[in-house]
Formats: structure tokens, C-alpha cells, sequence
């Protein structure tokens, strides 16, 4: 939001009001930005080490009410290792530099938030309570990543911290 404002030569009591409430509408407006920020979850998967990848990954129950990743399907064959360790190797880069990324861009943006200011970094599992149907017999592990960016998948989702 930007305004113009023309000086005269006095500052008049009714230009610092109207400066003042300009002001004002524009902490309102960054607070509340910073407000839905703060509320915005991000997750990152950590990929499968060379050793425990497979060909497939699969939803299987793990726990009371929680659906873990199953590493299912054939053992990769050499070459095929060869090219998972250095794709997971530019994944976790990616990842360090899109946590670097979302951190710093959250706490810039909620600095004008000034009745608190809190940012949380949980670590856990993210459990994801529905999957599409073409998933449930197993899938790539490009096609886990495509579901998990998915609004609806993180709509039914919940988030194990233990």
C-alpha cells in the first residue's frame, strides 16, 4: 500500500491524524499477513538412504491410527543406486536450502506481528490419513512427493510429533 501525501508548510493536527491512522492500517494489514504466515505448515521429506530404497513405496499401518511409508518392491540394482545417491544427495541440498528459505522468510514476515512473535520447528511425522487409490498398491518416490504438495492430502493429514 503506498499514499502520497503533499506537506504544506505547517503540519496540521488533522494531517498527522490522517498519517497516523495510514499507519495504523498498515500494521493491521502486515499483522494479519504475519498471522496466516504463521500458521502455515511446511514439510520436507527426507529421502531413503541408498541401501533402504526400493522400487516402490507403499502406505502401510505402522502404529494406533498412523500410516507410515513402506519401502516396497525390488532392491535397486547398481546402476539404479548409483543415480538414487546422487539424486537424494541434490534432495537434501534442495531441502536445507528450502528450510533456509521458508525460515528466514518467516521471521522477516512476522516481525511487524507485534502483539507475539513465535515460530515452531517440529519435528516428526507427517501422517497422512488418506492417499489416492492409484497409490495404495505402491508408487515412485517422485509420485509420494507429488501427493504430499497436494491441498487435499494436507487438509486430511496429521502431524505425529513422537
Amino acid at each position: 500500500m503506498r499514499c502520497l501525501v503533499v506537506k504544506s508548510g505547517k503540519n496540521t493536527h488533522a494531517e498527522a491524524n490522517v498519517l497516523d491512522a495510514l499507519g495504523a492500517v498498515r500494521h493491521y494489514y502486515k499483522s494479519e499477513k504475519a498471522r496466516k504466515l504463521s500458521a502455515e505448515p511446511f514439510y520436507i521429506v527426507t529421502p531413503p538412504t541408498v541401501s533402504g530404497m526400493r522400487s516402490l513405496l507403499k502406505p502401510e499401518n505402522y502404529r494406533k491410527g498412523l500410516t507410515m511409508i513402506g519401502l516396497v518392491g525390488d532392491k535397486l540394482s547398481v546402476k539404479q543406486k548409483g543415480d538414487w545417491k546422487s539424486y537424494r544427495e541434490r534432495m537434501m541440498e534442495e531441502n536445507y536450502m528450502m528450510f533456509h528459505y521458508h525460515l528466514s522468510k518467516h521471521v522477516l514476515a512476522l516481525a511487524p506481528h507485534r502483539q507475539w512473535m513465535r515460530m515452531r520447528v517440529h519435528f516428526g511425522h507427517f501422517d497422512l490419513a488418506s492417499y489416492p487409490k492409484d497409490f495404495l498398491e505402491g508408487g515412485s518416490f517422485q509420485r509420494y512427493k507429488d501427493i504430499l504438495k497436494m491441498p487435499r492430502a494436507q487438509a486430511f493429514a496429521k502431524f505425529d510429533k513422537r
